[in-house]
């Protein structure tokens, strides 16, 4: 059993449950971050935590984007009940996080004109509306039977300061509005089925928006886990972006060690392919630094103890090892292959070309391979690889 990460989110559950809504048992560790549409039958109202680990963003990690891998709340009311009451327990729920009417903005996506029950619900109790809220597409895969008609869509934001302006609304660049999570009421999908109600929020948006944080980095957990890797790998705070790096290895250790608690090996294809790749960012950055990638059994170990996962077995331990051994054979082969190419005078296309396939093919992160270039005086433009890239494609 992989255990809780923050507070706040237990608060939610733990409102919820004592209204009378039952606990439902976490699914298998899944990949994506859609709505539970499709998986409510019982009528009544059910709650979740649900871990999933969102591979959308492995480009370059920026220092405030979601994290890989994040634990969901997930609410629903299957049935025939009033908005108000439905919405009320959602708010209240909130309302034990410390995520009360006073901070928490709720914009509106209303797609079939049925959204004037929604709003005045929202109206009754207390909670601020502005703007149109995103679309929420069914979730890819859904049987046709279960799609039903979509109703009225919602999106929760968390207010974290001053405005920067008159014009201040959710999506402002500023930062002061925090996505806290979505909802949605859905109609049957025949005349015969219940109408649903569904509500999605992240763990750690939770914890942010109750703490009044804008990165999730800053909670405590995560916090005391960059501190302990800044510790052991100083190298990552010289690279031209510190903070971006350090939390690029922390946020994929910890991925990693989710993994590898629920049983998935770094391997070539499907979900171990997920924990290869990773595995291999992280590993790549830390090479980058010019820190050896050899320790990285023992950043995942951490990672995983930090968040109260399963402690890493003898047989993790031996595969992350094994899978680092081959890491550091690659980058060790890719370097001998580059200096080769070099050697032959190529033409910017046909150097950008090789950069390409070293990445491709044999799986050298595109950083180091840049920063082999930077050593020899060399600057391959960007268009120029992605141009490789897509052709080799």
């Amino acid at each position: 059993m992989i255990a809780h990460t923050a507070e706040p989110a237990q608060l939610f559950v733990e409102s919820l449950t004592s209204a009378g809504y039952r606990w439902r048992h976490p699914r298998s560790l899944h990949t994506d971050d859609g709505l539970l549409f499709g998986a409510l039958r019982r009528e009544g109202g059910s709650v979740a935590l649900q871990w999933g680990v969102h591979t959308g963003r492995l480009g370059a990690l920026p220092e405030a984007v979601p994290l890989t891998a994040r634990r969901t709340v997930n609410a629903a009311w299957v049935g025939p009940r009033a908005p108000q009451d439905v919405l009320g327990d959602m708010f209240e729920a909130l309302r034990a996080c410390g995520l009360g009417p006073d901070v928490v903005v709720c914009r509106l996506a209303d797609q079939t004109r049925a959204g004037d029950p929604v709003r005045a619900a929202l109206a009754r109790l207390g909670i601020p509306q502005t703007g149109e809220g995103p679309d929420i597409e069914v979730p890819p895969g859904t049987p046709r039977r279960m799609r039903g008609t979509h109703g009225v869509l919602l999106s929760l934001d968390c207010q974290l300061g001053p405005p920067c302006s008159a014009a201040c609304a959710p999506g402002c660049l500023c930062g002061r509005y925090l996505h806290l999570g979505d909802g949605r009421f859905t109609g049957p999908a025949r005349a015969a089925g219940p109408p649903v109600f569904e509500f999605l929020a992240a763990e750690d948006a939770v914890s942010c928006g109750s703490a009044r944080l804008r990165d999730p980095f800053d909670l405590p957990p995560l916090r005391g886990l960059l501190e302990s890797v800044a510790a052991r790998l100083p190298e990552l705070l010289a690279l031209p972006a510190p903070g971006q790096a350090l939390r690029l290895v922390v946020d994929h250790t910890r991925a990693v060690a989710l993994l590898l608690a629920t049983g998935s090996v770094p391997g070539p294809r499907g979900p171990a392919h997920t924990t290869r790749r990773l595995l291999r960012r992280a590993a790549g950055t830390v090479v980058l630094a010019g820190a050896p990638a050899a320790g990285m059994a023992d950043l995942v170990a951490l990672a995983g103890s930090a968040h109260g996962f399963p402690a890493l077995s003898v047989a993790a331990r031996y595969l992350v090892e094994r899978e680092t051994a081959a890491f550091d054979r690659a980058v060790a082969a890719g370097h001998r292959h580059f200096l080769r190419c070099l050697a032959r005078r190529p033409t910017p296309d046909e150097l950008a070309a090789e950069l390409a396939r070293l990445r491709s093919e044999r799986g050298v992160p595109l950083a180091l391979t840049l920063n082999w270039c930077r050593q020899q005086g060399i600057s391959v433009p960007l268009p120029l690889i992605a141009a490789a890239d897509l052709r080799d494609a």
